[in-house]
């Protein structure tokens, strides 16, 4: 037999991926979208059955995806109550699939991006445009899409690869997870659900504490960085100054997992030290001790009050870490303890950088009112000109 790529066909394993894919995004199946597991077990056992192991470009290029699938899979029978339901579920919803939206199976970088792009506009998904030509390109293993020419044709290998990726970005997965990777400055970090995305703000965090070790020749300090996430605000900080060190920590193991990942990755790991600690446990500041004290402590910690966490897109909703979100009722539980440990945490005159909530500094000022050991310095506005970060100091 000649090859696959040559003979235009296509593995029954990643069409197996592809199928199921679809199952689980399609809006005319919202019953397998709490079954999918299932399905896709049953999906596997009954192709796994078949004797016919690919399909032809000619066969999906004709609208025959389905057909020539479904008709072995029909032979095999298999049958055992509900999950017999579920699998004929199961084959209606790749039919409609395969009628409805399939792509050509040869199609240029342009017409693929339209395509998805206006996908994406019919089913709500925030940044449309920008959603299809990262996933597109990532597909393409580039960065972005200007980088190939619009009339590169896709082959049907990566077509399909892309439309699994988008499918997810149908069911609202961030653009982050499903590439596996974001910038953050010049950095390139590894992304994985649920640890949280950092934002621009964040980027703007992270240069006020850059600008601040400049300026106060902390070059030779150390910081501590709580709720680190996927690393971005160490990450950054240790690339700016070759001599820093810093300690990162978080609640959470896969957040400590994904920032460890990030420091080897980028070479920064010999100047990171990474701990899984809750601020929130009496032993806190005893696990830091060999540390103490530090010349600056940076968080971007959960800063959204509890009853607004429902209301946010469903990409945050849905897959990022809660945690990394709800800030408890006011949205200060986390900032409040974070100033109980800092005088314990820093050297006199040592600063505490916040990223809060558009109201929040306000609140802040009002809990340090009474407080001897911390002075509420300044509050610095975004790039959208909001109040959003807060600077204090310890006395």
């Amino acid at each position: 037999m000649k090859s696959l790529q040559r003979q235009g066909c296509y593995e029954l394993l990643q069409i197996t991926k592809f199928i199921t894919g679809n199952i689980i995004g399609h809006p005319s199946c919202p019953y397998l979208l709490n079954e999918s597991q299932k399905s896709t077990r049953i999906i596997n056992n009954c192709l796994s059955k078949v004797s016919i192991r690919t399909v032809s470009t000619a066969s999906i290029h004709h609208r025959k995806y389905g057909t020539v699938l479904l008709s072995p899979i029909q032979r095999t029978k298999y049958f055992d109550g509900h999950r017999a339901l579920l699998f004929q579920q199961s084959m209606q919803s790749v039919k409609l699939f395969s009628t409805d939206t399939m792509c050509k199976n040869q199609s240029d970088v342009k017409e693929l991006s339209k395509f998805w792009t206006k996908m994406f506009e019919e089913e709500g998904v925030s940044e449309p445009q920008t959603s299809a030509e990262l996933i597109i390109a990532h597909a393409l293993g580039k960065k972005m899409l200007h980088e190939v020419p619009p009339e590169y044709t896709v082959d049907l290998s990566t077509n399909l690869v892309i439309q699994e990726l988008c499918q997810r970005r149908l069911q609202r997965v961030p653009v982050q997870y499903i590439i596996g990777e974001w910038d953050f400055h010049d950095l390139v970090l590894k992304m994985k659900e649920p640890v949280f995305i950092p934002r621009p703000e964040t980027e703007e965090l992270a240069d006020f504490v850059c600008d601040y070790i400049k300026s106060n020749n902390l070059q030779n300090g150390k910081f501590l960085d709580i709720g680190c996430g996927s690393g971005a605000i160490s990450l950054h900080i240790l690339n700016s100054f070759k001599t820093i060190t810093g300690v990162a920590i978080d609640k959470h193991h896969h957040a400590c997992d994904l920032t460890k990942e990030n420091a080897r990755h980028l070479g920064l790991n010999k100047r990171l030290n990474i701990h899984q600690i809750n601020i929130f446990q009496k032993d806190t500041v005893e696990k830091l001790q060999e540390y103490l004290p530090f010349d600056v402590v940076i968080s971007n910690p959960p800063y959204i009050p509890t009853l607004d966490i429902d209301n946010l897109e469903p990409e945050v909703e849905r897959y990022e870490s809660r945690d990394a979100l709800n800030g408890g009722k006011d949205g200060l539980d986390v900032v409040r303890q974070i100033l109980y440990l800092a005088p314990q945490f820093l050297s006199v005159g040592g600063q505490i950088w916040l990223e809060v909530y558009l109201d929040e500094p306000e609140m802040i000022k009002e809990l340090v009112k009474e407080n001897k050991s911390i002075k509420y310095l300044t509050t610095l506005t975004d790039f959208t000109k909001r109040d959003r970060f807060c600077v204090l100091q310890v006395q």
